[in-house]
């Protein structure tokens, strides 16, 4: 029994960077709905809610909808933030008619409220990573499991399923695909250990298909939103060892060996350090304070900015230190190279000096606005227990039970996740 556990929580964890994508992708989703579909139509909502009529709820709207979509893509407080925007996307799409994508959206923002969204590539994690100390703690290698990410999985996989069969949604179609998904899941489980690469080319092969097939189909509906849609689960099944790979390429091998010096007093250039390093996947850099490396203190003084040696010992001062991180950055590297090859190291140097005048203003807002705190990474009780009994009656739903004892939910429930027209009974 141990074993079969073990094997199900291996299988059903999610790394915390394909997390962090996630959160990114899916930000980026709804602001981008939002530009495009006027998610705040008034004459829209005023059809079925008289609420929008009252002066100046469209303005509030606005305001709370991009403020927590800023919040949550840059990982502030993400389950705050994601319950939020959950709570706002769901009210201004209720209101007219919904399509699968919303009920899509719906639903991965309501994971999202039970989900560590925010442990890696975000401001949660520059400042829980700055409590330790020297920024020493290591936050690229972990691992996360627990019923909301074995319901996000599972939900992903039955999405991008079903997308993929749109002209066959019916019942039949939906089971004849089951017929022949069902038992190659079933094989590549029950396969030992020994043959574990066979096992994951089986099952990244047939998610692979899915996804074309269910992209081709995207596509031929002219309807962007499922495009993106489809990248967005896509990032889902990028797992640990993939960014591991990543990680271990030579190419981005020294970012993992910069050391970067801040002067001591500046709260806000110690924050800031550890954003860079979050936002811009340095790994296990090394984050310090200047006062702390003759070297570094010494070029602190005589030229009044932070210091930033790379793999080599080289350094860089001012706003070619910037370019420097982005250059050893896996993600940040073309533009960093870009922007050197036009002359920012010295043209930035303004830009530098303005922000640095400013140090102690800034880290006094900082201090009070972004205080240092440790994330959590487990859900509570209370949490688990939501989420289980959403799970439970989500698939009774599905099922058709509701049906049976004559429950008929209204249209809003698809905020919840209880669709109409996914339902298979």
């Amino acid at each position: 029994m141990s074993s079969i556990r073990d094997y199900m929580l291996t299988r059903l964890s999610l790394d915390a960077r394909t997390l962090a994508c996630f959160r990114i992708l899916l930000a980026l989703l709804v602001l981008v709905e939002w530009c495009s579909h006027d998610m705040l139509n008034m004459a829209a909502a005023t059809q079925n809610l008289e609420l929008w009529s009252i002066p100046g709820v469209r303005l509030v709207g606005t305001v709370v909808t991009l403020v927590s979509i800023l919040t949550f893509g840059f990982g502030y407080r993400t389950r705050w933030s994601a319950l939020v925007l959950w709570l706002a996307y769901s009210l201004f799409h209720v209101s007219v008619t919904i399509t699968d994508s919303h009920f899509i959206i719906c639903v991965l923002l309501l994971f999202s409220v039970f989900l560590p969204l925010g442990r890696c590539v975000a401001f949660d994690d520059a400042m829980d990573r700055g409590s330790a100390e020297n920024g020493k703690q290591q936050v690229d290698t972990i691992s996360v499991v627990s019923i909301a990410t074995a319901g996000l999985l599972v939900f992903a996989l039955l999405t991008v399923f079903l997308l993929a069969l749109v002209d066959y949604r019916e019942l039949g179609g939906v089971f004849t695909a089951t017929l022949v998904v069902a038992p190659v899941l079933t094989l590549a489980a029950l396969l030992p250990t020994s043959l574990a690469k066979l096992r994951f080319w089986i099952v990244a092969s047939l998610v692979m298909s899915l996804l074309l097939v269910a992209l081709y189909q995207a596509i031929n509906s002219g309807d962007p939103v499922h495009v993106l849609l489809l990248v967005l689960l896509a990032s889902l099944f990028l797992t640990g060892a993939g960014w591991s790979s990543i990680s271990e390429r030579p190419t981005f091998q020294s970012r993992h060996d910069l050391r970067i010096y801040y002067d001591e007093p500046c709260g806000f250039c110690r924050k800031i350090c550890f954003i860079f390093a979050s936002f811009m996947l340095l790994g296990r850099c090394s984050i310090a304070t200047a006062q702390s490396d003759q070297q570094a203190h010494t070029l602190l003084r005589e030229n009044d900015s932070w210091v930033v040696f790379d793999s080599d010992g080289k350094y860089a001062l001012c706003w070619a230190a910037v370019l420097l991180l982005m250059r050893a950055s896996p993600l940040w590297r073309p533009l960093g190279y870009a922007l050197t090859a036009i002359g920012m190291g010295t043209w930035g140097k303004p830009i530098y000096r303005l922000i640095g005048n400013a140090r102690s203003i800034l880290s006094y807002i900082t201090a009070r606005v972004l205080p240092y705190r440790r994330y959590r990474l487990d859900m509570t009780g209370f949490e688990k227990g939501l989420v289980a009994i959403w799970l439970l009656m989500l698939l009774l739903y599905y099922f058709g039970v509701f049906n049976i004892f004559g429950v008929v939910l209204p249209d809003s429930a698809a905020a919840l996740g209880f669709d109409r027209s996914l339902s298979w009974l």
